[in-house]
Parts: C-alpha cells; sequence; structure tokens
C-alpha cells in the first residue's frame, strides 16, 4: 500500500483528514444495514449446511464477514463526509486515489475471509466443500469493473 497524494489544496485536505478522523460511523448506519450481512450470513450457512461441530469455525467466518460489512460501510461513510467537505474540488486523480483506498478496503477484506474460511472449509465434508466450491465458482466475480462495464478493446 502507498501514501494517498491527494491534489486538493493542503488547507482543506488537513480539514477532510480531520473530519474523516473525529466523525465516527453513525450507529443508525452500522444498524440500518446489518441484516444485509446477517441474512448473506445465514444464507451461506445454510448452503454450506454447517454444522454443531464446525460452529467455532464458522464463528469466525460469520466475524469476518461482519467485519468486512463494516469496513465498507465505513468506507463509504467516510467517501461521502469527504465528498461532502471538498465537494467539486476533488479532482480526478482525488477519485482515482479514493478508487484505489476502496480496492485496498476489498483486498483486506478478501484476505480477512480467506484466514477465517480456510480453517473452516478444512473441516468440511466433501459433500459441503463441492457445495463451496460451487458457490464461490458461480457466484464470485473474480475480476469486477469497479469502473463500470469493459469495454470492446477497440472502443475509447
Amino acid at each position: 500500500m502507498r501514501a494517498y497524494r491527494f491534489t486538493v489544496p493542503l488547507l482543506l485536505l488537513g480539514c477532510a483528514v480531520g473530519l474523516l478522523a473525529a466523525a465516527p460511523l453513525p450507529a443508525a448506519s452500522v444498524v440500518a444495514d446489518s441484516g444485509d450481512v446477517e441474512a448473506r450470513i445465514e444464507a451461506l450457512h445454510d448452503r454450506l449446511g454447517i454444522t454443531e461441530a464446525q460452529m467455532p469455525q464458522w464463528s469466525i467466518v460469520a466475524a469476518a464477514m461482519r467485519q468486512n460489512d463494516f469496513s465498507v460501510r465505513d468506507g463509504i461513510a467516510r467517501y461521502e463526509r469527504l465528498r461532502t467537505a471538498i465537494g467539486s474540488r476533488l479532482r480526478a486523480p482525488d477519485y482515482i486515489d479514493l478508487l484505489e483506498r476502496a480496492t485496498e478496503i476489498r483486498a483486506e477484506g478478501i484476505v480477512r475471509f480467506e484466514l477465517a474460511f480456510r480453517p473452516l472449509y478444512a473441516v468440511m465434508t466433501v459433500d459441503q466443500q463441492q457445495r463451496a466450491d460451487e458457490y464461490f465458482r458461480d457466484r464470485v466475480e473474480v475480476f469486477p469493473f469497479p469502473m463500470g462495464t469493459a469495454r470492446d478493446p477497440g472502443s475509447p
């Protein structure tokens, strides 16, 4: 990871950083969206057929999913506060830096999930592993395009 090079004036950046650091994510935001992650956790639990014996490993996976959800929502909230504070003074390089940070949040979440999921996968039955393999093969997009859909190589 690298240091961020925002091109906005330093005074504005200082104000924005202070705003981002000082303003915690409102509790209402955390609660409002927590149902989505809980639904995903429950759906994956059911899909994989997690047994009582696998619950210690599963609880770590569920905690990683909750932390990832919080990190993404916190990143979005911080972006919104920055955009509100600086607004139209954000320039293209600033948005690219924000995109990079969003990508880092996603990468950190993938690593967090992998570290939690591997021990669970190791204690799963062959049938559960096959269901997990199918689920991730069919549902996980390896190369999402965060700046829009992929274009033909010949188009601008």
